[in-house]
């Protein structure tokens, strides 16, 4: 029996940011994805395969939930949404997104990590 206290999970501004902004946007790409509002993006992106825009949505959701899982010290939100950034990043080189676009995403990861860094301790 452990009679310490348990430190309080303190979250930083940063990375509170960081996860309420997943959520804030995931869920409106979602509608997008799975409304015929796509049609911007697959003009855009023409090597995108037009059948993949529901495979977006899906993504956008699942951000959604691991966002949440994230926000609430879930690992599985985490590991969620490392798998989900890993296949994303792959279908957009697959598709020929912009170079600059794809380093600007590597960067957000990066950032994530030394955000999550010093919380790990907190995630159960």
């Amino acid at each position: 029996m452990e009679n310490m206290e348990s430190e309080p999970k303190n979250r930083s501004g940063c990375l509170t940011v960081m996860i309420v902004s997943w959520m804030v946007f995931s869920l409106p790409a979602a509608i997008m994805y799975f409304s015929n509002k796509y049609i911007l993006i697959y003009n855009l992106l023409p090597r995108m395969p037009h059948s993949s825009m529901y495979s977006m949505g899906l993504f956008s959701l699942a951000q959604f939930v691991f966002a949440i899982a994230i926000f609430n010290w879930k690992k599985w939100g985490l590991y969620g949404f490392i798998i989900l950034s890993s296949m994303t990043f792959i279908l957009n080189v697959a598709w020929g997104i912009p170079f600059l676009y794809l380093i600007s995403t590597i960067i957000g990861y990066v950032i994530m990590y030394f955000l999550l860094r010093p919380a790990w301790k907190y995630f159960e």
